[in-house]
């Protein structure tokens, strides 16, 4: 045990080391890493949703760092609310700096040709019999039009996955990527699509755009489509294609039931013994576009388990009209379906109603082409209205899932308060059909030094206590955050916080008897960054996780 120690104090000792060492180079600059610190927090706080937020990184990646203000008005689509809030950011006037420092001059100029690379080193303090170091690293390198990534987690031997990608333009309107990518075609009843904060998105807005494909470079080691990509413009219509093939990793029980693994973990020998198959698919799209509306078709043909193929094809119509807005895509596979549907009305400019209605197919391959466990024919959708202006707002949804309907109202308060800050409030409270209450309660109190966030949560089943999670957020050019939250036996709603770590923002959710605490701090602001992550359990014979994580950005 004593031995242990001392490798895990050297390690520790080797990175900080190494950390210090490119303190004093040039290694160090901006990233566009950067960008994630105004706009995962301006998701979170609700006055920027998901499409807002790619209007502003598509902007920057192509133009730049902004030089004034004022350019926040020449973001296309950019909503006007929005813009209103974003000029007024102290991180968009702190990136107009740079900005005018990365000038040429009075010229401004695109910044792709810049290199820019990240390390980040990781160590889990703990005794888990790994066939390999407890220490993890992953590795990236991003150029304008390519990207490479070189990862090992925690607790594996050598390099254990390498991937990238780089992508181009032809002529005559035609693009293509060659290597780990994602498709953003419909709305995913046909191709699952990768949308992390749909649940967070306002509801008054469709938000899910379909276009072509982006270039992936995480260290996940389980790349969403590996392959080729090509996508060509004609006039209003566009036609793309992606031709996936990659090994999938799963488990098969007696009764004949797979597991699919997508985290590329290979720590000890049950994750080193796993079956692996190679599933083959090639997805196409046509969409015609103009200012009323948008149709497209969507397909995929994939490798089923048994080594056979199956097709997958379905249609997407999307339209806005004035204050309404549809959505819907169908997908056909198997005699069975499955189906989205999207509406919104903005009845005024305080009043819209909104609904959502999908259909699940048993059937559907989902992501790994043949196997769906676990999979449940139903249907489900919201169907609610939203009341009142940005800083008190009302919102009521009825939900359908799983053969249960239930109501939850949510009540939104911001209020200045002179010379104290801003408050930030939200109260929500849930209702099933069989009379099970939960409750929730968020506030955010926002003042010129630090900012403070304390949420709780209650479910039916959650007796005798409740989750809750507490925030410090320090506004110092070395911003340091420092968080706990924690779940409670029988918890059925679930805590979410988004949280810095050095890996990046991540978002931490606690839904049984888990406690987790968080510290991060920027040693260089943007450009380094440390973090102690812990997460325990009341569980018996449970182990404790114990974090050292170190991100350093650099070109």
């Amino acid at each position: 045990m004593d031995g242990v120690m001392v490798i895990k104090k050297v390690t520790l000792i080797f990175l900080l080391s190494f950390v210090l060492g490119l303190f004093h180079n040039g290694f160090l600059s901006q990233s566009f890493m950067a960008i994630n610190k105004l706009l995962i927090p301006a998701i979170e706080e609700g006055w920027m949703d998901v499409s807002d937020a790619e209007r502003v990184r598509l902007h920057i990646e192509k133009y730049g760092w902004p030089v004034v203000p004022e350019e926040v008005w020449a973001i296309s689509g950019l909503r006007p609310e929005c813009s209103e809030i974003l000029l007024k950011s102290t991180k968009w006037r702190t990136w107009c700096e740079w900005g005018k420092e990365e000038a040429s001059g009075e010229t401004y100029r695109p910044q792709l040709s810049q290199v820019k690379s990240s390390v980040v080193c990781q160590v889990d303090l703990n005794e888990e019999e790994y066939v390999g170091s407890n220490v993890g690293c992953v590795a990236r390198i991003k150029g304008g039009n390519w990207g490479f990534v070189a990862e090992r987690d925690v607790g594996e031997a050598g390099i254990d996955f390498v991937g990238g990608y780089i992508q181009g333009t032809g002529h005559q309107g035609v693009t293509w990527i060659l290597g780990d990518h994602r498709v953003h075609w419909g709305s995913g009843a046909i191709i699952k699509r990768y949308d992390p904060f749909q649940s967070m998105r306002s509801p008054h807005r469709l938000g899910q755009v379909s276009r072509g494909f982006d270039g992936v470079y995480s260290g996940d080691g389980a790349p969403f489509r590996r392959g080729v990509a090509v996508r060509k413009n004609m006039g209003l219509w566009w036609f793309a294609s992606s031709l996936d093939s990659q090994k999938r990793s799963f488990t098969q029980n007696s009764l004949s039931e797979f597991t699919w693994f997508d985290t590329g973990l290979h720590r000890d020998q049950n994750e080193l013994n796993r079956s692996v198959i190679r599933v083959n698919r090639f997805g196409f799209s046509a969409f015609r576009v103009n200012k009323l509306f948008q149709i497209g078709f969507v397909g995929e043909v994939g490798q089923t388990f048994s080594s056979t193929f199956s097709g997958l094809f379905g249609a997407v119509f999307r339209m806005e009209k004035n204050a309404f807005s549809f959505e819907t895509e169908v997908g056909i596979f198997k005699g069975d379906f499955t189906m989205h549907n999207r509406a919104v009305l903005t009845a005024s400019r305080h009043f819209f109603l909104f609904s959502s209605i999908d259909k699940t197919s048993v059937l559907h391959p989902g992501r790994n082409w043949g196997v769906k466990a676990g999979a449940v024919n139903q249907w489900q959708g919201i169907v609610g209205f939203s009341l009142g202006p940005d800083n008190k707002r009302f919102v009521v949804k009825s939900e359908m899932d799983d053969g249960g309907v239930s109501v939850r109202s949510t009540m939104r308060w911001n209020h200045p308060i002179v010379n104290a800050g801003k408050v930030l409030s939200r109260l929500s409270i849930d209702c099933n059909i069989e009379g099970e209450f939960s409750f929730g309660a968020r506030m955010r109190w926002d003042l010129d030094l630090f900012r403070l966030t304390a949420e709780f949560y209650k479910s039916w089943d959650s007796s005798p206590g409740f989750g809750r999670a507490f925030r410090v957020d320090l506004k110092s050019r070395r911003a340091i955050t420092v968080a706990v939250m924690n779940g409670v036996d029988g918890m059925e709603g679930r805590l979410f916080q988004l949280l810095p770590t050095a890996r990046g923002y991540r978002l931490f959710s606690v839904g049984d008897p888990t406690s987790r605490a968080i510290i991060s701090f920027d040693i260089i602001p943007d450009r380094l960054v440390f973090s102690i992550e812990k997460m325990w359990s009341v569980w018996e014979n449970t182990t404790s996780t114990h974090r050292i994580s170190i991100r350093l950005e650099g070109k």
